[in-house]
């Protein structure tokens, strides 16, 4: 497991709200980066970021917040990064209907249960790596899966479906930013 945190003053007056939205655009620009890098590897991680105070002390964490995002991670039934309730709150008072970092996306659950949660889109482009969402999502989505030489069983195909509708619905709800910058276009088939 990997924990990215926001470290926010320990005092009772929080920070003023631009210092907050640097710092949540930070951990939400390297949540999308760390989970990119994952899934490039053939590590398609699932993760969640909640709010609340938390101790810090060394190596050792503790706090309501870090048990949330934990439990909620391994819940998640799709390679993805959503907000949590406690972190929702805190996202949407800072950046309001501001979503080119997320879109509301009906998130399955290991339970059979789905929610209406804020999904990170995975759109943020790395260098030296292919163009996100090729042609084929089908084919990406499940090389990722696939690259360790991995069987998957019969929940690994559920969690690799899930993931190709998130990223086909991500696509369909914002085509702007699958676009190729420099052309102008969408990503089209290698000729």
């Amino acid at each position: 497991s990997t924990l990215l945190s926001i470290p926010y003053p320990s005092t009772n007056t929080p920070p003023d709200k631009l210092l907050r939205q640097l710092g949540w655009s930070l951990i939400l620009f390297r949540s999308i980066l760390h989970y990119r890098f994952y899934f490039d590897k053939g590590l398609p991680v699932r993760g969640s970021i909640a709010f609340g105070p938390a101790v810090v002390e060394d190596d050792v964490f503790a706090g309501q917040c870090i048990l949330h995002a934990y439990e909620d991670a391994q819940k998640l039934e799709l390679a993805a990064v959503v907000l949590h309730p406690t972190a929702e709150k805190e996202f949407n008072e800072l950046f309001g209907d501001d979503r080119d970092l997320s879109r509301s996306y009906n998130v399955p659950f290991r339970n059979s249960d789905s929610e209406q949660r804020l999904v990170l889109l995975p759109t943020v482009e790395k260098k030296d790596y292919s163009p996100w969402l090729p042609f084929d999502i089908r084919g990406y989505v499940a090389e990722a899966f696939l690259k360790h030489n991995k069987a998957l069983s019969p929940q690994d195909r559920v969690k690799l479906d899930n993931t190709e509708m998130c990223l086909r619905f991500f696509k369909l709800t914002c085509p702007h930013l699958f676009e190729d910058a420099a052309l102008g276009q969408t990503t089209s088939p290698p000729s």
